[in-house]
């Protein structure tokens, strides 16, 4: 049986949860990465997930609000300097080199796995509806509504 994750984390519960920890008095370095792609993540594995089987790309909104997606590799690379304590008590929001938006990214995914993909637009609503739907035909959550408004407010 496969175990499922689910992502029930909003911004609210994490504020909430960095305030508990930089007011305990421990040493603390609280990372905040915007996108991380690399073997098993899970938004960039979903697009190309629906890119592959479907005839048609439901993107919500415009698709140009911006996102800066990190690799894996890079971000190990910042959590392993944090262990060693190179950013005791600070935040940092992470992200990548280069400034995409969510439509540039979504057409560099269909061309990489090479789909055929029509990509719309639709209202955020209406993808939000068809993800619900999406995931209980797989079971699984595919996106938040608290995941696709970070998305759409960068």
């Amino acid at each position: 049986m496969r175990a499922r994750i689910r992502r029930c984390h909003t911004t609210k519960t994490k504020d909430a949860s960095s305030g508990v920890v930089r007011e305990s008095g421990l040493d603390y370095t609280i990372l905040q990465p915007a996108i991380v792609v690399g073997p098993c993540d899970i938004l960039v594995n979903n697009i190309a997930y629906f890119l592959r089987r479907l005839p048609v790309f439901a993107m919500f909104g415009s698709g140009g609000y911006r996102v800066q997606p990190m690799t894996l590799d890079a971000f190990a690379d910042v959590a392993l300097e944090a262990i060693d304590g190179s950013h005791r008590g600070r935040v940092l929001p992470l992200a990548g080199p280069r400034d995409w938006t969510f439509a540039e990214m979504v057409r560099a995914i269909r061309s990489a796995i090479g789909s055929q993909a029509r990509i719309i637009h639709v209202p955020s609503a209406l993808a939000f509806v068809g993800l619900k739907v999406a995931g209980l035909l797989l079971g699984d959550v595919v996106l938040t509504s608290d995941e696709i408004k970070g998305l759409t407010r960068e």
